[in-house]
């Protein structure tokens, strides 16, 4: 009964951030020349996974082709999925589309160890887009270099430790959705959404050629 109090103090204490207030971001372009990122994503209310203060920016890529943003503010969640696209969640032909290990692996390659150039950007933005199935240029240099070295680390036992979905939304209600963009938060992914429940709603890389 103690362990079980004091795990529950514990996840109220570490997941404080989180519940506290609104969390929003104003997309913003970064380098990259695709239809996608990088996007700097500046939060205008948050804290954001507990990382990511009020007034800093987020490195982020988007997941689906078929959403889009402009340069506005939007309402924010946080889960291990896509709104759209994947899996069908409804009557109203909405789905969803959980995020692939993959694709963090790659996010967090660009967050750690690749140099934000367009370049880059653009290896990545089509890399995700390849792995998620929404499209992207399997022709782009590199691309098909960095897709097999994200399968063989997945294979080679990676897991996702850290990397969500920021849920993008055009209202305050958070009924209708924007766009789904990445973020890496400080409380292992797994963790962070078996506590709030939100699942259910070091070597430098070459250049790919």
């Amino acid at each position: 009964m103690r362990k079980l109090i004091f795990i529950s103090i514990l996840c109220a204490f570490i997941t404080a951030p989180a519940l506290a207030g609104i969390m929003k971001v104003e997309v913003t372009g970064g380098v990259g020349t695709t239809a996608g990122g990088e996007f700097l994503d500046l939060v205008v209310s948050g804290p954001i996974g507990e990382l990511y203060d009020v007034d800093s920016y987020i490195s982020t890529f988007c997941v689906e082709t078929q959403e889009t943003v402009g340069g506005n503010q939007y309402w924010v969640t946080l889960s291990d999925r896509a709104i759209e696209g994947g899996e069908p969640s409804g009557s109203g032909g909405v789905g969803y589309d959980v995020l692939d290990d993959e694709t963090a692996w790659i996010y967090a390659q660009w967050l750690d160890v690749m140099d934000h150039t367009e370049y880059y950007a653009n290896l990545v933005q089509n890399a995700i887009w390849i792995i998620e199935d929404e499209g992207g240029d399997p022709f782009f240099p590199g691309v098909a270099a960095l897709i097999t070295a994200a399968e063989a680390a997945v294979d080679d036992g990676w897991e996702n430790p850290n990397i969500m979905v920021m849920n993008l939304w055009n209202d305050e209600e958070c009924e209708d959705n924007a766009q789904d963009h990445l973020v890496r938060v400080p409380v292992p992914a797994g963790i962070l959404l078996g506590i709030l429940g939100l699942g259910v709603a070091g070597i430098k890389l070459r250049k790919y050629a």
